[in-house]
């Protein structure tokens, strides 16, 4: 299936992604998740790991299918209003 031009530039421009300032609060978030899924993983066996892992990466999945729709929405969104803006 062809991609859309949206999705090309989301999915296919390393430089539109490099170039995303995280902000201080997600960086904490980040922090916080590390350590905690560090003390979590001390608590488990090798089989609840790999199950937390595909979990995690499931939900990293969901995420980012999210991201993507919002990222075609809010562009929509802003095209329709210069249009709007320029007629």
């Amino acid at each position: 299936m062809k991609k859309t031009a949206i999705e090309e530039f989301f999915l296919d421009n390393s430089d539109f992604m490099e170039n995303i300032s995280l902000s201080k609060e997600y960086m904490e978030l980040l922090g916080k998740n590390d350590s905690i899924y560090k003390k979590l993983t001390n608590t488990l066996n090798e089989e609840q790991k790999e199950l937390l892992d595909k979990l995690i990466d499931n939900h990293m999945g969901l995420e980012s299918e999210a991201s993507a729709g919002y990222l075609t929405i809010g562009i929509k969104a802003g095209l329709r209003l210069l249009a709007e803006s320029l007629s």
